[in-house]
C-alpha cells in the first residue's frame, strides 16, 4: 500500500536515466544518472554530467559502480567501471584498461570509441564484480583478486530477482508454496495468476477485463513485500522510443495484494502526458517517473506481516 499523495516531485535538467538505466533507491537517497536527490525531502544533492559512464551497475558503501553504455548499428554494449561518489558525484575511478580480442574488434568499427574493458557486472558489499574475472574495491578501482568462479556465481545471483523473473514469465515461488505468475504468454493483454501447488488456479487478474492496459515492461510492474504495482492505462498506447510523447490517457498507480487477488488501490499519477514507468520501490519508497524528466516519490504506508 501507499500514501496516494506523493511526498515530493523533482523534475531533471535534462533526463532522469539513459539508455536501459533506471532511478535507483539507496542509502537515503534518489539517484539517477546523473543526479542524487534526498528520499525524505526531495533536495537536490546534486546533478551534473559525465563524459563515460551513463548507466548505474549498483550503489554500496557510499560508492555508485557505473558503465558506459555505447551502441553501433546493430548491437549495444556496456564497456569498463567507474566509481562515482554518492556524497558529491564526483568521479573516483575508472577501471584499469585491458582490452580482450572482442573488445578490440569493437574499437574498429566505424563511430564507437574505445571501450574501457573488466565491465562491472554486480556489485556487493566493498567490490565490483567484472567480466573476465577482476574483483575491483569499490573505493579506489584497485583489483583485489581475480577469479571467474565468483563473478559468473555473482550473475547467477542478480538472475533471481522476483520482479524481473516475473517480467520474463517466469513462476516466482511465493513464500506459501504458490507460484505467481503471468501466464502461458499465449493470451492476448496483460495477464496475472496465483496458483496452488495443486495447480488449482486461486485468482486471474485480466486488465482487458478491467478495460485499463499495460505495456508490459519490466518498468510497468514490479513485485514488493506481497503487493504487485502496476502503471496503468485507460488508453492504449504503442510502446515508443520518445518518453516524451502525448499520450491521450490518463495513467494510474494501482496496487494488487496478491494474498487476495483484489486491486486495493488505483491512484491517478499526476502530469503523466509522456510515458510513465516505476523507477524502483524500497522499504518505504515507491519511485514513478514520467516522460523520463519529472520524479514522484511516494511513501509506502505499511509492511506486510507476510509475502504471501
Amino acid at each position: 500500500m501507499i500514501v496516494e499523495e506523493p511526498r515530493w516531485r523533482f523534475t531533471a535538467r535534462d533526463e532522469l536515466t539513459d539508455w536501459y538505466g533506471h532511478v535507483h533507491l539507496a542509502e537515503g537517497k534518489a539517484i539517477g544518472q546523473w543526479f542524487c536527490v534526498d528520499v525524505e525531502s526531495g533536495r537536490r544533492l546534486w546533478e551534473h554530467a559525465f563524459d563515460g559512464p551513463n548507466t548505474i551497475c549498483g550503489i554500496s558503501d557510499g560508492v555508485i559502480v557505473a558503465t558506459e553504455t555505447k551502441s553501433g548499428g546493430p548491437w549495444t554494449a556496456s564497456f569498463g567501471a567507474y566509481g562515482i561518489s554518492v556524497d558529491t558525484g564526483k568521479l573516483l575511478w575508472p577501471a584499469p584498461r585491458e582490452v580482450s580480442w572482442w573488445r578490440g574488434l569493437l574499437e574498429l568499427l566505424p563511430g564507437v570509441g574505445p571501450p574501457v574493458p573488466g565491465t562491472a557486472v554486480h556489485v556487493e558489499g566493498s567490490l565490483c564484480f567484472c567480466e573476465g574475472g577482476k574483483i575491483l574495491d569499490i573505493h579506489d578501482g584497485r583489483i583485489v583478486r581475480d577469479s571467474e568462479a565468483e563473478v559468473e556465481e555473482k550473475q547467477d545471483e542478480d538472475n533471481q530477482d522476483s520482479s524481473y523473473n516475473l517480467y520474463l514469465g517466469r513462476p516466482m515461488l511465493l513464500d506459501s508454496g504458490d507460484v505467481l505468475s503471468r501466464g502461458s504468454g499465449e493470451e492476448e493483454g496483460f495477464h496475472l495468476y496465483r496458483i496452488a501447488p495443486n495447480c488449482e488456479r486461486l485468482w486471474h487478474l485480466d486488465l482487458d477485463r478491467e478495460r485499463h492496459f499495460i505495456l508490459g515492461n519490466y518498468y510497468s510492474f514490479r513485485y514488493c513485500d506481497g503487493f504487485v504495482y502496476m502503471v496503468v492505462s485507460d488508453q492504449y498506447r504503442e510502446l515508443t522510443l520518445d518518453p516524451a510523447k502525448p499520450h491521450g490517457g490518463r495513467y494510474f498507480l494501482w496496487t494488487l495484494d496478491v494474498r487476495t487477488g483484489s486491486v486495493c488501490q488505483k491512484v491517478p499519477i499526476p502530469d503523466s502526458a509522456g510515458l510513465c514507468r516505476i523507477e524502483d520501490v524500497g522499504e518505504y519508497h515507491l519511485l514513478i517517473s514520467t516522460a523520463n524528466k519529472t520524479l514522484f516519490c511516494y511513501g509506502r504506508q505499511e509492511k506486510p506481516s507476510s509475502r504471501g
